[in-house]
């Protein structure tokens, strides 16, 4: 069956198969963000910022992409296959602290969670810089719809915010070593490959990826809305 492969013997003797988890543009978004932020971190630090606006622009295309794909995307990159409510994520949390945790074929209830949060914190980082100013050569590329109050205020909350992306940022790093580390489960591999080992008990009949020409066209409707919106083309 398209998507899966026969089943293996896991490190417990439990055998366990191996599907498709994450479609290519799942994929390519994560890896374009990842190589987006450092590349906004670093030209800020080199004050490079007209550099850092390109970034930060781009990191918005990415982002408004990432929520339609939400919604028009394969089956685990949809937000109904991962968004789930508090109660869920307590029993999860619960079950990891008992060391019970059940194997996800995608995001587990904590990790849904986990990323609308990082969406949304990205999403008011790149946006306050659009607004922002260093009050000598540079100013946002939306700067000159506010005061220049205005602008001075938006560009310190840009700064603050950075603490919660770095939070979040490093919280997402302590959980993918914190996998590893205690339940030897690899989450890089299947942002790189595509594919995971679950039980089969935790693997679905048949998965369904998104079609790559379906993710083409809404990351070039990402781009029209963003860059019209930003730059009025």
């Amino acid at each position: 069956m398209a998507g899966e492969r026969e089943p293996e013997e896991g490190a417990g003797g439990a055998p366990e198969r191996e599907i498709e988890v994450w479609d290519l543009p799942v994929r390519l978004f994560h890896w374009l963000l990842v190589l987006c932020l450092v590349g906004a971190v670093g030209s800020a630090l080199n004050e490079e910022l007209e550099i850092h606006e390109r970034f930060g622009v781009a990191i918005l295309v990415l982002l408004v992409f990432r929520v339609l794909w939400g919604f028009l995307g394969g089956e685990h990159a949809r937000f109904a296959a991962f968004v789930r409510g508090p109660a869920a994520a307590l029993a999860y949390l619960r079950r990891l602290r008992g060391g019970g945790a059940a194997a996800e074929p995608g995001h587990n209830p904590l990790g849904g969670w986990s990323v609308l949060a990082m969406l949304a914190v990205l999403a008011v980082q790149a946006g306050l810089g659009l607004f922002a100013t260093d009050d000598i050569l540079f100013d946002g590329p939306l700067a000159w719809r506010v005061s220049t109050e205005e602008s001075r205020f938006l560009t310190s909350l840009h700064h603050l915010n950075l603490w919660a992306v770095g939070g979040l940022v490093a919280l997402h790093l302590a959980a993918v070593l914190s996998y590893f580390v205690l339940f030897r489960k690899n989450l890089v591999r299947p942002m790189v490959t595509g594919r995971t080992k679950v039980p089969p008990a935790a693997a679905p009949a048949r998965t369904r990826p998104g079609p790559v020409w379906r993710a083409a066209l809404l990351l070039a409707l990402s781009a029209a809305l963003v860059l019209g919106l930003v730059y009025g083309l």
